[in-house]
């Protein structure tokens, strides 16, 4: 089946790809003549010439392609949501890069907002990983959790699921560049903010642990030796700072002079998701992963309104203050596994984008109908 690449994200995740190739095979996934590879990015593509009869062409897909105007893929284990690319040079390799989406029945698709999911769905599904990971693990007994590259996006995607539901397990402090300081307050996702050059002045007498984003080894050293054997847990996620990788080189250079505190492990977000699916099944997994990305700015469409948050926030609301109501967050969800949800999908009206207000009438078996206008 011949894919035509319609769009794709290009991010620090796509460069750490590159750069971490040989080590961890990205360059297998689409071979190229010796001496050069073809970096692997997340996108849209469309089937423009197929032999397969479910999969005809013109059918749009999400999914794993490289940095080419096609791509021939053998479709195997074709489902009415995904199919898998069943070539043999992919076999060996991590499923969740060999799964394709159909947009058509996609969960986690919006119309309209194709490049911003382009961007951060993948980097979100790992922020999405690393919070389960570290919750199941009950934070290793860290009180404290240090992000460094704080403004990258998948840090920047933890920190809020961290603060959205971990808030009272957790504190989350992030490491970032003088420059950037002002942007990563503004998100209001992390406890504390610091510079990398004043990593000293953090609490050393806290358990901690540490998510290090920036890939840089100097940085990750420094990080060790400061908190020392109250640094219960160092795990590498990403390489912002590719230039100083240290994703191998860390864990490496631990075996033969390991740092102060938890040795650093890499955090290879597909053995999670391998673990998760064997935990949920897929749709669970995809529904959960869906429902923590509810605070990411888009329009809701009929089905994508979760009753609770929206109840939630009604509740919240004061009919005594006369003041002009401020705007209110309403909550998004993809699950399609809740009866309530499902109820309340059949009930959405459009959204009014003049006046920035949703129209939601709720059906209750016991109080019959209601109707609300919210801000958005």
């Amino acid at each position: 089946m011949l894919l035509h690449t319609d769009k794709f994200a290009l991010t620090a995740n796509n460069i750490t790809y590159g750069a971490a190739g040989d080590t961890i095979g990205y360059w297998n996934f689409f071979p190229a003549a010796d001496g050069w590879g073809r970096i692997p990015v997340w996108g849209y593509a469309t089937v423009t010439a197929s032999k397969c009869n479910e999969l005809p062409a013109g059918e749009r897909i999400y999914g794993y392609l490289p940095i080419s105007t096609h791509v021939i893929v053998e479709p195997a284990k074709i489902m009415p949501a995904t199919f898998f690319d069943g070539a043999a040079h992919r076999r060996g390799l991590p499923p969740v890069y060999n799964s394709y989406q159909r947009v058509n029945a996609d969960q986690a698709y919006f119309s309209g907002h194709e490049d911003e999911i382009a961007i951060f769905r993948p980097l979100f599904s790992t922020s999405f990983l690393v919070d389960d990971f570290l919750a199941d693990g009950d934070f290793f007994g860290a009180r404290n959790a240090v992000l460094t590259s704080a403004s990258s996006k998948t840090a920047l995607g933890l920190a809020q699921l961290l603060h959205d539901h971990r808030k009272d397990q957790i504190k989350v402090i992030g490491l970032t560049s003088p420059a950037n300081t002002a942007f990563v307050e503004s998100t209001g996702y992390y406890d504390q903010i610091v510079a990398y050059a004043d990593v000293a002045k953090l609490d050393a007498g806290e358990p901690t642990l540490q998510v290090d984003f920036a890939g840089d080894l100097e940085l990750l050293a420094k990080i060790h030796t400061h908190f020392g054997d109250q640094l219960k847990y160092s795990c590498i996620v990403g390489a912002t700072h590719w230039q100083n990788l240290a994703a191998g080189n860390a864990i490496s250079a631990a075996d033969k002079a390991p740092l102060p505190g938890a040795k650093p492990v890499f955090f290879f977000a597909p053995d999670r998701i391998v673990k998760r699916t064997a935990d949920w099944g897929v749709p669970a997994l995809c529904g959960a992963s869906a429902t923590r990305s509810s605070r990411m700015p888009r329009h809701p469409r009929p089905g994508c309104v979760s009753f609770e948050a929206a109840v939630k926030k009604i509740s919240k609301r004061s009919t005594a203050n006369s003041s002009p109501a401020k705007p209110i967050p309403l909550k998004v969800t993809f699950s399609r596994f809740s009866s309530r949800t499902v109820a309340a999908r059949r009930s959405v009206r459009q959204i009014d984008h003049r006046f920035g207000a949703l129209e939601v009438r709720f059906r209750e078996p016991s109080s019959g109908a209601s109707t609300e206008r919210l801000l958005l």
